[in-house]
């Protein structure tokens, strides 16, 4: 006696599409998952990079609106930014934008300045401040920096002086616009008096 009657199947099953269709899906879940839990590593730079970027801008508007140096000091997978005050020297920025960061883990930083160039010299530091100068372009103004820095050095052998001639033709350079930030003569002249 048969047990099952004629026609068609009563169970159904799923078809090779059908289980194909759901292990792509399930393949798609699993990659965003992982993309969202573990972002990609140049991403990641990416954004720390351009959050650095933005936050040593606003340390230079800063200095440049206050007249007064604004310093960055990193030490490995932690970067910090100090204000100088005439009462008491260096203090770090603790309570705002500039407060204390940590890098997440496999990033870390250098050394640099804004506002303030920091000269070594057989274990002798020197602080040499900023000239002061109303910024309209600062485009250039490190390769006239660099330019000055290694003429006058070569001319004086003396990096303090080599220092402030070039910090003060880079000032003369972001105050005007395009190529007429170039020093003229006459100021080139001022600068090295100025610089000794």
């Amino acid at each position: 006696m048969p047990t099952s009657a004629p026609g068609p199947c009563s169970r159904r099953g799923f078809t090779l599409l059908e289980l194909l269709v759901v292990l792509l899906i399930m393949g798609l879940f699993a990659g965003l998952v992982a993309a969202i839990s573990h972002p990609d590593e140049r991403a990641l730079l990416r954004v720390e990079a351009e959050r650095l970027a933005q936050l040593l801008d606003l340390a230079a508007a800063e200095s440049q609106l206050t007249g007064r140096p604004t310093a960055w000091t990193a030490d490995g997978a932690q970067y910090r930014f100090w204000r100088w005050r005439d009462d008491t020297g260096w203090t770090e920025a603790r309570e705002d934008a500039l407060r204390a960061r940590s890098l997440p883990p496999g990033m870390a930083t250098f050394e640099e300045q804004v506002g303030v160039r920091r000269l070594r010299e057989d274990a002798e530091w020197r602080r040499i401040a900023a000239f002061p100068a109303n910024t309209v372009d600062p485009t250039g103004a490190g390769d006239i920096f660099a330019a000055s820095f290694f003429i006058h050095l070569y001319e004086t052998e003396d990096p303090w002086a080599a220092a402030r001639f070039a910090i003060q033709m880079a000032a003369i350079a972001i105050s005007r616009e395009g190529l007429a930030g170039v020093p003229e003569p006459e100021e080139v002249a001022l600068c090295r008096m100025r610089a000794g």
